[in-house]
């Protein structure tokens, strides 16, 4: 491993699962007594029970605590993982969007949320494909420089290229709203757009107050 003196092969899996979810830890965290669930699963009980209490030993917390993140946990869990996935343990290339949580070593981003305004690997992703709430999240093709994309006004992400104005738009934004079904073939998401030019370079992005899009299809 790269940061830790351990062979994860050697380690039994069922030690690193989480006791809400029962899989292998995502984002594990550690509370003030010690025990560790997945962050979304500790998160996601709380916010939803009137107590909050650990789960393995019963602990009652009268204020809700804070949890801190566990490192050397959160590495064993990772190499668990891409050992089941037979992901190659290697940087993120240069042209390509890096998850922004791992922690230890890069993996390519799998997909952005425009909720979160995080970018997840494949492993880290896993959450938002699971928990109930994380799932009615915005996903999108990976792209870096999420906060700089999304529309100050309607508070979510660029998801039309207009190529007549060349600009960013949302679907709220009244260039988009007000015009006609025949005028808007004149529009295509950010991700097609992407596809044909390097769009978020043109000047009209840093003018704009807005982010991106849902797919690489044509409206």
């Amino acid at each position: 491993m790269s940061s830790l003196n351990v062979d994860s092969s050697l380690l039994p899996e069922e030690q690193f699962l989480c006791s809400i979810c029962l899989n292998v830890f995502t984002d594990p965290v550690t509370t003030p007594c010690g025990h560790t669930f997945c962050k979304a699963c500790i998160s996601g009980h709380w916010d939803n029970s009137e107590i909050c209490q650990c789960l393995k030993c019963q602990k009652r917390f009268y204020v809700r605590p804070e949890v801190s993140t566990n490192s050397v946990i959160e590495g064993i869990s990772m190499h668990i993982k891409r050992r089941k996935l037979d992901i190659p343990e290697c940087l993120v290339a240069p042209w390509e969007v890096a998850c922004d949580v791992c922690s230890t070593i890069k993996l390519k981003a799998l997909k952005s949320c425009l909720v979160c305004l995080t970018s997840y690997c494949e492993i880290h992703l896993e959450p938002h494909q699971r928990v109930v709430n994380l799932k009615r999240h915005k996903l999108i093709d990976p792209v870096e420089n999420l906060e700089d994309r999304m529309c100050k006004k309607h508070e979510r992400g660029l998801e039309l290229f207009c190529r007549t104005d060349q600009t960013c738009v949302c679907v709220l934004s009244p260039p988009f709203a007000a015009i006609t079904a025949v005028s808007r073939l004149g529009y295509v998401s950010i991700g097609f757009a992407h596809r044909e030019t390097d769009i978020f370079s043109h000047s009209s992005l840093q003018n704009s107050s807005s982010s991106v899009r849902l797919d690489g299809e044509h409206l």
